[in-house]
């Protein structure tokens, strides 16, 4: 459930975000919101100038195409 939770509170700061933007006189944003379970991998990626925090696996990737 708190996944669940978590979806719909993230798609409505996207939607206040997008309007905060087109009051602003930019281009709204459109996302989408993928929710699967399962194992993943994750861990910090890190470069010479970065690091990113990332999750990997078939899960992640069925949630991206949901």
């Amino acid at each position: 459930m708190n996944g669940l939770n978590c979806a719909v509170a993230l798609n409505a700061a996207m939607q206040e975000w997008s309007t905060a933007r087109v009051r602003s006189h930019n281009t709204p944003t459109d996302a989408g919101i993928g929710l699967h379970f399962g194992a993943v991998f994750s861990g910090v990626v890190s470069y010479e100038t970065r690091l990113e925090y990332s999750v990997f696996g078939d899960t992640v990737n069925v949630a991206a195409r949901l």
